[in-house]
């Protein structure tokens, strides 16, 4: 039984090898041209194999081939994609202006304008220029020029850029390990002087034709309703722009576990593709129409894919829809594993980096946890009632979503809603209707009465919508948040849930068995991991501009002191203790000024923001930041500091002389602007 379920998802078996071996060879640094030999080799092999001896019956050999070429296959992907982003690469090049190409949208963040550009080309003072590769990710200040570019703008900026720096603080999101995934390793702030557009008729492309529509929607979207709330969640329902939609609303989507219906995925793609089914329908009447229509069908499907940004979910949708067509054209129904997988396959031999992005992880496990248990969970109960049947529909999609994707949302986001039934029990049609609404605007939005009186009904929708969804994030207990689910948990979590399912499936106790040691060694090893970590005391002083934060953790609890009572400080030391399973127990404001914090086991800390009257009379670390008179290495001795830490607000001089002072008195510095936050382990201050 199991060998025959496994024959018939052969896609499947070339997956799983193409994915261990990305994953290897994003581990380790390989050779691609031999490891490229080395897939020629076997494929020549495998050919020669079974094409030329008749005799060979070693059937094990089939499988162990393709599996072997897959893995090859997989670590060749990633490892020539890595290398060929670092290929002449402008960072190897002593340029003094960089002429580049606006690759994504810019975008307005926080007073300032921020978007990716293709490196084409680098000039030095003679005027030549060099042609070179690479991306760069820009940031202009937001005024009237920087407002006009365009994707596909090409600017020429003054060569000035920096390596993207590491998270400098525990906990926080590796910004750099996700731009490097994207081929991005350097970045640039600059000023109008030091940038001017070179040219701002792009070359045609399919990017920048997408572009184009999209602002035309944008504008046709942005005429007819009002608030950038109402244009944003219109824009994500319809091609899966977010940009307009404020911070806080997304937040209370992401807390009610609803955030998926602004993302474009396979129901966006399952509505399109049945107004495309129902436009088509009174020409299927004609013999011609009936052979034409699945053909329609493709180019509207990957036209709205296109239109949609070719995101991770959008592509899975469109691929799976795409063969269902085909198969529909052939005459052949597919096994849906079978379909999944074949999707997953393409999507990562075109850009093997996908399998990091969140957002393809969530929505392939999302998809198969639809295909696995929704029809158990829909069978499971009888509902003769057709009303109260489509909304046990809904629920059963959901709670089957929710099965295969809480491991990966727990260890990305730290949180699970609790009222997802609920909301997405409200929000579903809600939001199938406001697509509905959206594309029949954009329709006859020349029709100024007729879309008018559209945008209104839409408008309402939305914010009863949006009502909804923050009504329910704000109730009790709506999130439990701060949940510590490290990879290990999300291991053990996956391996339940595909263990149950293989006993319910084929009815064996040896699966349940399994299931029960899976138990039993996942609360033994938590168990050992509690009683073992975060025992030893520590002391964090973290990399904050013009503020102070820091917090001392022992035995699984921890305390904070802050300058600022602010959401970033808060963010800050909520992402350190996530990570290392540890509960907040209160948190303390300081003024702006100099204090003395006296730390258990007889520790002393003192932050110097300013000049002091009276030092005290022992300090272990002495933390330096602002304005502060120059020490000297007799005040040093006396204090008995074991330890000095340099805060960002410092001066390049002042920050100069203190380095120079603990060079001189053989004292340990730490620069928190260059080094990142300040970590100290009990066993080492218990040697001082």
């Amino acid at each position: 039984m199991i060998a025959t379920f496994w024959q018939q998802m052969p896609f499947v078996r070339l997956l799983i090898p193409l994915v261990f071996g990305i994953i290897v060879g994003d581990s380790f640094q390989l050779n691609p041209p031999l490891l490229f030999i080395l897939l020629a080799f076997t494929a020549i092999f495998n050919f020669c194999i079974f094409r030329f001896i008749k005799s060979f019956r070693f059937e094990p050999s089939h499988g162990i081939i393709h599996t072997l070429l897959c893995f090859l296959i997989g670590l060749c992907l990633i490892s020539s994609d890595k290398q060929s982003k670092l290929q002449n690469h402008f960072s190897a090049q002593k340029t003094d202006w960089l002429l580049v190409q606006t690759e994504t949208k810019p975008k307005a963040l926080n007073k300032r304008i921020s978007f990716e550009t293709l490196v084409i080309a680098g000039q030095t003072n003679n005027d030549l220029l060099i042609p070179l590769k690479g991306k760069l990710q820009l940031n202009l200040p937001l005024d009237s020029l920087s407002k006009k570019l365009k994707l596909g703008d090409q600017i020429l900026i003054k060569s000035n850029f920096q390596e993207i720096s590491f998270p400098k603080n525990p906990g926080e999101f590796n910004y750099k390990s996700f731009m490097a995934r994207k081929g991005v390793f350097h970045q640039q702030f600059m000023f109008h002087p030091e940038w001017k557009l070179y040219t701002s008729t792009p070359s045609f492309t399919l990017q920048t034709k997408v572009d184009e529509w999209q602002s035309a929607i944008s504008a046709i979207l942005a005429n007819y309703l009002n608030s950038d709330a109402e244009i944003g969640i219109s824009e994500a329902l319809l091609f899966g722009l977010d940009d307009h939609i404020p911070d806080e609303l997304i937040q209370a989507y992401s807390r009610t576990g609803t955030l998926h219906v602004l993302a474009v995925s396979g129901m966006h793609v399952g509505l399109i593709f049945i107004i495309l089914g129902a436009i088509f329908k009174p020409i299927k009447r004609k013999k011609w129409g009936r052979l034409l229509e699945p053909y329609f069908l493709l180019i509207g499907i990957w036209a709205y894919a296109l239109l949609c940004g070719m995101s991770p979910s959008i592509l899975r949708a469109a691929i799976m829809f795409s063969f269902m067509v085909i198969g529909k054209i052939i005459h052949r129904s597919g096994n849906p594993f079978n379909s999944l997988a074949a999707s997953c396959f393409f999507l990562l031999c075109w850009q093997p980096q996908m399998l990091w992005h969140a957002g393809f992880q969530l929505s392939y496990t999302a998809v198969l946890g639809i295909i696995c248990f929704y029809p158990p969970l829909y069978q499971a109960v009888y509902i003769g009632n057709k009303f109260f049947n489509e909304i046990y529909k809904v629920i059963a999609v959901s709670l089957a979503a929710q099965l295969l994707t809480f491991p990966i949302s727990l260890f990305y986001f730290h949180q699970f809603p609790n009222y997802f039934l609920i909301a997405n029990l409200l929000l579903i049609p809600l939001t199938t209707l406001l697509i509905y609404l959206g594309i029949l605007l954009l329709v006859v939005h020349k029709i100024s009465l007729l879309a008018s009186g559209l945008a209104w009904l839409i408008s309402k929708m939305i914010m009863l919508t949006n009502f909804l969804v923050v009504y329910l994030s704000n109730l009790p207990f709506s999130a439990i948040e701060q949940i510590y689910f490290p990879h290990t948990y999300a291991i053990f979590a996956y391996s339940i849930v595909i263990l149950m399912s293989a006993f319910l499936y084929f009815k064996s106790a040896y699966y349940m068995k399994l299931v029960l040691a899976s138990l039993l060694l996942g609360f033994g090893l938590n168990l050992t991991s509690q009683i073992l970590k975060n025992k030893e005391a520590a002391i964090t002083i973290y990399a904050l501009p013009k503020k102070t934060l820091i917090s001392y953790t022992e035995n699984a609890k921890g305390w904070a002191w802050s300058s600022a009572d602010s959401s970033k400080t808060k963010r800050i030391v909520q992402q350190h203790f996530v990570k290392e399973d540890i509960n907040l127990t209160a948190t303390n404001y300081l003024d702006s000024g100099s204090f003395m914090i006296q730390m258990p086991n007889e520790l002393s800390l003192l932050l110097v923001n300013k000049k002091l009257v009276k030092w005290p009379s022992k300090v272990d670390i002495l933390i330096v930041g602002g304005k502060t008179q120059l020490m000297t290495d007799s005040l040093i001795k006396e204090l008995g500091v074991k330890q000095i830490i340099l805060l960002q607000g410092l001066s390049s001089y002042q920050r100069e002389a203190v380095q120079k002072l603990c060079g001189k008195s053989k004292l340990a510095c730490h620069d928190i602007a260059s080094q990142g936050a300040f970590i100290i382990k009990e066993t080492t201050w218990k040697h001082w």
